[in-house]
């Protein structure tokens, strides 16, 4: 075998390891991060887990006259009839929501009607991924609400809507719900997220 052959058998040799370690390196970075990099460093999770924390107030839409309620009307100028704090979290796992719990306490300001709710259940279509993206994530579906530990309504629709990885929206349908909430949603705040390995997801991230 002439030198000319050798080398040529060489480089081949070495092309070849180079594409296996390559393709190996790839594969285990795609097997251990769950998300997808897309333009502008915008980074998608299809498997993550959130929790956090109920904080919200329902007010008493007919004593200021209020037709509908926004965010963005001033709440200390309308009664307010319950207080709600709880906890919620949410886990996906390949885009599919495996479970969506919802605890909170609902009492009066003045501490009179005290009561508790749950909501799980959680039932959405399949064929709709759930994705954690820049802005956040929204899906929709049905749960169930029970009331101090005993069921209560049954397939009542829900939207949520997540914020930045700052905020929950949590919106029951009034007719579902014999309108207990008074039309209005159930708001809380994030306080913890992670991907598929256990890593904090952070803001400056995504």
């Amino acid at each position: 075998m002439t030198n000319a052959i050798k080398v040529l058998v060489y480089c081949g040799f070495v092309a070849l390891l180079l594409n296996q370690s390559l393709s190996y390196l790839f594969a285990q970075t795609s097997s251990s991060n769950p998300l997808t990099q897309v333009e502008n460093n915008t980074r998608i999770f299809e498997t993550f887990s959130l929790t956090g924390l109920i904080s919200s107030l329902t007010v008493d839409k007919d004593a200021t006259n209020i037709s509908s309620f926004t965010p963005n009307e001033n709440l200390f100028s309308s009664p307010v009839e319950y207080i709600e704090a709880g906890n919620w979290s949410l886990n996906v796992v390949d885009r599919k929501i495996r479970n969506f719990d919802v605890n909170f306490t609902m009492v009066g300001p003045d501490g009179s009607d005290w009561h508790y709710h749950e909501i799980g259940n959680f039932q959405s279509d399949p064929d709709v991924p759930v994705l954690l993206e820049n802005d956040g994530t929204t899906f929709e579906g049905t749960t169930d609400v029970g009331e101090d530990g005993m069921d209560k309504w049954f397939d009542v629709q829900t939207s949520v809507s997540i914020s930045d990885l700052n905020t929950i929206t949590i919106f029951l349908d009034p007719v579902d719900t014999e309108n207990h909430f008074n039309s209005q949603p159930i708001y809380g705040i994030v306080t913890s997220s992670v991907d598929m390995n256990g890593n904090p997801i952070f803001r400056s991230k995504i």
